[in-house]
């Protein structure tokens, strides 16, 4: 397949955006991509990474699927306390926003916390959101896209 990678081959710190999150906490399109980069990240401990916006970000995502019925009451209460205990390293998102602040012109505030914090970390951003991975900025670190893992 053009474009496909294997997880396992992924290393060092990883960060993740909130539609990985979500995939892996309530399996939508790419469950079983998110499945395996995550429990295979976990059997070779690679830290997972993600700015602290990520929480609130997968919070709103689990609301919306609730309030249109892709999901239940308590499939959603499960998925936002599975969230809590997700392995990740939390960066607080006041320490990014300089360089947030630089990507203004080409990504929101909100998708610049996830390439900032790659660029910072010099670390592959795992991404579902194909528009994110498309992105000219996005482009200029390791953008991988969760539906492209093998």
């Amino acid at each position: 397949m053009p474009g496909s990678r294997r997880a396992s081959d992924l290393t060092g710190p990883l960060v993740l955006d909130a539609s990985v999150a979500v995939e892996y906490l309530v399996g939508l399109r790419f469950a079983a991509q998110a499945q395996l980069l995550i429990r295979g990240v976990l059997d070779r401990d690679i830290e997972l990474w993600a700015p602290d916006l990520l929480y609130p970000e997968s919070a709103s995502a689990i609301r919306k699927l609730l309030r249109l019925r892709a999901i239940g009451p308590a499939e959603a209460d499960r998925a936002v306390s599975d969230l809590l205990r997700l392995p990740l390293t939390g960066a607080a998102t006041k320490n990014l926003l300089s360089r947030v602040w630089a990507l203004r012109d080409a990504l929101t505030p909100y998708d610049a916390c996830y390439v900032a914090l790659a660029d910072m970390l010099g670390a592959p951003l795992v991404t579902a959101d194909q528009r994110l991975a498309a992105s000219p900025r996005a482009r200029r670190i390791d953008a991988v896209l969760l539906e492209d893992l093998i």
